[in-house]
Parts: structure tokens; C-alpha cells; sequence
């Protein structure tokens, strides 16, 4: 059996002019389509209340409105939407992409900071060697000047079991003053590119030189102790060489002074080079962990949120409630799984919607039934033809408030 299609009027009675009687008229609302009970799968139904249009049947379904996406007209909203409407696995992909950024960049700072650590440890090596070097020249004059006076004093005491230490004392004398001169010439080279101030290398010159003069009177004192002038050999090394001896000592003060200050520079570098990456590294962990908890909370709220809503309108469907619709705010997967529940919904709404319409229709072609058997009877009772004109006409205004 097919559709049914019936065309609704209404008798409406105007009221009586100084023309002539009342007149009827007949209002047409309009045609009324009801689907045939067994065919509800091939009808098409539209969802009164919703914005979301169905063909019962499954062949086209139409998603909310443009208008119904929640997308920002800004930029930066524009680009979130476009964002959102990644697939998951694309997002989560995303995620464990920048959390390798991070990764990377950390790796990359420490990597950094270690090689400028390094290139400063490097250069700050030879500055060590230059001061290892000073300090080496300067233990070993200190050697040359100490075992010269220990010479003398040993001399003096004219005793042969002496002889043994006197001859021990004099090899530490040559020893110290060969150890002085080997390393400031050691130190003259290791000056070259190392930062120290340019009077350094004519100071390490004019320290050898007063090194050989002050060698001289050492030279002069053991010649005395050899010959037994030990007299001779204590005023040449308390009162001769005492110039020289003070000499010697500045020029070694003044190296002392240049060399401590370069190393202490190379020093301070090497720590401000570890302290800048240390601080450059805490800053890029920093920012990563917050650019690495932001995503995450995106990501999570781009799942959850639609996930809920999807949930609040089943939720509300179980209830009762078909007007209920899903938030689409995506083109994602979970985009698509809402745009379906909402065309179902409204298959369900629509469908509903034309069977209670078919059952005002069943009601209403009931009634007309009844109200044609009482005009029947009426007119089957009648004796004449006026009352069977009257006793109609009664029966058709008391029981049809419609007629066709």
C-alpha cells in the first residue's frame, strides 16, 4: 500500500450580512503526507526540532550546520581549528614529536655548554702550565739561594765529617739553579698566545739574566769554600750578592703576579662558561617541561571533551530527550563518530515524529467515521425529503468540525 494524502479544510460560518445569510466557507490547511506503515525505510523525514537533516534509510544524511561548528574567526583560532581537526593518532604523533624537540634542544644545549666548557678548560690548560712553569723557576732559584747560604755556613764549621753534606749541599746548589734556568726558558715559550701581559716575556728575560749574575757569586762562594776562604765566602753571600739576591726576588714576584692573574682570568672563564650553560639548560628544561605539559593538556582536552559530550547526549537520548544533539567541534574521528550519533538521533526524531503523525491521522479518520454513521442514521430515520435534507445537514454540523 502506498502514501495516503488527504487535503485538511476547515468549514468556517461568516457571520450574517444585510446581503443575504450566512455564508460557509471551506479554509484549505494544506496537504498532509503520511508514509505507508510498512515502508518506513524509503520515506523521507526532516527533523522538526534539529538542525541535522536525514533520509530514514541510510542513502544521504547532512551533518550540523557550518554555523553550529564551534571554530574562532581570529588567526590564532583559525589555526587551532585546523589543528583540532587532526586525526588522534596525528596528534599524538605531534605530541611525541615535540616532546623530542625538547629532548633535542636540551641535548643540544648540554652538548654546547660542554664543548664551550671544554674549549675553555683547553685554553685554560696552558695558562696552568704557564704558572706550574713560574712557580717550577722560582722553587728552584729558591733551591740555588737557600743551599748557597748552607754551603757557607757548612764551611765555616771546618769539619771533615761535614764534608759529605758540604758536597750533597753544593750538587743541590747546581741542581736548583739548572731546575730555575730550565724552566723560565720553559716558560718563555708556554707565554707565547697565552693572554699574559707583553712586559711578561721581557721580565722572564731580564729574571734569567739576574738568575746568571746571581750564579756568578754562587760560583764565587764555592770557589772560596774550596780554597778554605770561608770568611771570603760568607761576605760574598750576605753582603756582594745581596743587590742581585733582591733583584731576583722582585723579578720573580712581578711573574708571580702576571701568571696568578692569568690563571685566575682562565679560572673565573672556565666557571662562567659552566654556570651560563648550566643556567641556558635549566631555562630550555623549564620552558620544555611547561610547552611539553601544555600539549599534553591539549591533546588530552581535544579527546575528553568531545568524548563527554558525545557521552551527555546519549546520556540525554536514554532519558527522553531527542532534541539532544552532540557538539561537533572537529573533523577528526571523533568528529565523525558525533555528526553520526546526531544524523541517527534525528532518524530516530524524525521517525517518531511520522508515526505520531499517522496516529492523529488514524484518530482523525476514526472520528470522521463516526460522525459519517450518525449522519447515516439520521438520514435513514427521515420520512420526507426536507427531513432528510434537515436531519443531514443538522448531523454535519454537530459531528464534522472538518469536511472533505
Amino acid at each position: 500500500m502506498g502514501q495516503g494524502r488527504h487535503t485538511a479544510t476547515k468549514t468556517v460560518e461568516d457571520e450574517e450580512g444585510p446581503g443575504g445569510p450566512a455564508r460557509r466557507r471551506q479554509l484549505e490547511l494544506g496537504p498532509l503526507v503520511v508514509p505507508a506503515p510498512h515502508e518506513p525505510s524509503t520515506s523521507r523525514t526532516r527533523a522538526v526540532s534539529g538542525a541535522t537533516e536525514v533520509e530514514v534509510g541510510g542513502r544521504s544524511a547532512r551533518g550540523p550546520r557550518e554555523s553550529d561548528l564551534d571554530l574562532a574567526p581570529s588567526k590564532s583560532g583559525r589555526t587551532l581549528a585546523r589543528v583540532a581537526d587532526w586525526s588522534v593518532r596525528t596528534r599524538l604523533i605531534g605530541l611525541v614529536l615535540v616532546l623530542a624537540l625538547v629532548w633535542a634542544a636540551c641535548v643540544g644545549i648540554a652538548g654546547a655548554g660542554l664543548l664551550g666548557t671544554r674549549s675553555k678548560v683547553v685554553g685554560s690548560n696552558k695558562t696552568f702550565q704557564v704558572f706550574q712553569a713560574e712557580r717550577d723557576a722560582y722553587e728552584g732559584w729558591l733551591t740555588d739561594d737557600d743551599q748557597s747560604n748552607m754551603v757557607s755556613a757548612l764551611a765555616s764549621l771546618h769539619e771533615a765529617s761535614q764534608q759529605s753534606l758540604l758536597d750533597a749541599t753544593i750538587q743541590q746548589v747546581h741542581q736548583g739553579h739548572a731546575q730555575a734556568v730550565s724552566s723560565l726558558h720553559e716558560l718563555s715559550k708556554l707565554a707565547v698566545g697565552a693572554g699574559l701581559p707583553a712586559r711578561f716575556d721581557a721580565t722572564v728575560s731580564r729574571t734569567i739574566h739576574d738568575l746568571s749574575i746571581y750564579n756568578g757569586f754562587t760560583n764565587d762562594v764555592l770557589a772560596d769554600v774550596a780554597a778554605g776562604n770561608t770568611r771570603a765566602a760568607i761576605t760574598v753571600m750576605s753582603v756582594t750578592n745581596a743587590n742581585i739576591s733582591n733583584a731576583t726576588q722582585a723579578d720573580f714576584d712581578a711573574l708571580s703576579a702576571m701568571a696568578s692573574k692569568v690563571e685566575m682570568a682562565a679560572k673565573s672563564g672556565v666557571v662562567s662558561q659552566v654556570n651560563s650553560s648550566l643556567v641556558m639548560l635549566g631555562i630550555l628544561v623549564a620552558l620544555g617541561i611547561v610547552l611539553a605539559v601544555l600539549a599534553t593538556w591539549w591533546l588530552v582536552l581535544s579527546i575528553t571533551r568531545p568524548l563527554d559530550s558525545i557521552g551527555k547526549a546519549i546520556a540525554a537520548v536514554e532519558s527522553g530527550d531527542l532534541g539532544a544533539r552532540a557538539r561537533v567541534a572537529s573533523r577528526d574521528e571523533l568528529g565523525a563518530v558525533a555528526s553520526g550519533l546526531n544524523a541517527a538521533i534525528a532518524a530516530q526524531q524524525a521517525s517518531q515524529e511520522a508515526v505520531g503523525a499517522q496516529a492523529e491521522l488514524q484518530r482523525i479518520a476514526a472520528a470522521d467515521s463516526d460522525a459519517l454513521s450518525s449522519v447515516l442514521r439520521s438520514v435513514q430515520g427521515a420520512s420526507s425529503v426536507d427531513e432528510v435534507l434537515h436531519s443531514g445537514l443538522d448531523a454535519i454540523r454537530s459531528g464534522f468540525a472538518f469536511s472533505y
